[in-house]
């Protein structure tokens, strides 16, 4: 593994380091890059582990960093400020981030302007206009449900990445997670685990509500996944990763992890089957 790039890896290692009370600012300080999963699921991490040391200013001055400092959240590198102006334009762009805040924030404009703006630019890597559409749809359900079901104490962060052919999308909270949402349907009160209860979240129509609706990411997953998908749930003390076609939510990776508040989803879509074989981690 490189030391020098921020991932999802580096993260859990730096989360279990702080916890453990070990020093972090030499391994932080060493960053060169992050990948856009590590920037984010790292500003989770600080939320819940303060004792995380900031960023240095090879990440947070990169595109990558500069671009998530033009919004205000409190789990991204700016917690202070004024909000960012939505672009009034649906124009591609390399990356970009919003943050959800409020009483039913994906029916706002500016949201829609955002998703169309995904639809765009994985369309200008490569990806037919069906799949750019099914790419942005799948962002926006993803969204909703963490809208809907995380009780977020701070806003809800999504970004996304179109670079090399492949479009890499993030949602990431800190508000109750998977297991605590799921439990509150009698149905699924008896689940004892994170890991559990993400694999539950995959099956088709599981949702927290007795009616349906919600929480059931069986069709999100399986339509990302097809597209030479890579997909990371991170949940409370477990996460689930799944790379390639024709998952199902019995198949894939499960990892034990450090506890973290919230739900932490990142997905991956190429346009190809080659590059780039490891985008999440």
């Amino acid at each position: 593994m490189d030391t020098s790039v921020l991932t999802v890896e580096t993260v859990e290692q730096l989360q279990q380091a702080a916890s453990s009370g070990r020093e972090t600012v030499p391994f932080i300080n060493a960053l060169s890059s992050a990948t856009l999963p590590g920037l984010l699921e790292y500003g989770c991490a600080k939320w819940h582990q303060e004792s995380l040391p900031p960023l240095p200013s090879t990440i947070t001055q990169s595109p990558l960093g500069i671009s998530l400092q033009e919004v205000r959240s409190e789990l991204g590198l700016r917690n202070s400020g004024e909000q960012k102006r939505p672009p009034r334009t649906i124009a591609a762009h390399d990356h970009e981030f919003f943050v959800l805040e409020g009483n039913n924030p994906t029916v706002e404009q500016g949201w829609k302007e955002f998703l169309v703006r995904v639809r765009q630019s994985a369309k200008n890597i490569g990806f037919s206009l069906e799949k750019a559409k099914g790419i942005a749809a799948s962002l926006g359900e993803m969204a909703d449900n963490a809208a809907i079901h995380s009780n977020c104490p701070v806003g809800i962060l999504v970004g996304y990445q179109a670079v090399d052919g492949a479009i890499t999308c993030c949602v990431v909270d800190v508000g109750i997670g998977v297991l605590a949402s799921l439990r509150t349907n009698d149905s699924y009160s008896d689940l004892k685990t994170h890991k559990d209860a993400i694999r539950k979240a995959l099956e088709t129509g599981v949702t927290r509500f007795e009616n349906g609706g919600g929480l059931g990411f069986y069709r999100v997953f399986k339509s990302l996944a097809a597209m030479w998908g890579t997909l990371r749930f991170r949940s409370g003390e477990g996460c689930v990763t799944m790379d390639g076609n024709g998952l199902d939510s019995d198949h894939g990776d499960d990892d034990f992890v450090l506890n973290r508040a919230g739900f932490q989803v990142s997905i991956c879509c190429r346009v190809s089957e080659s590059p780039p074989k490891n985008p999440l981690v």
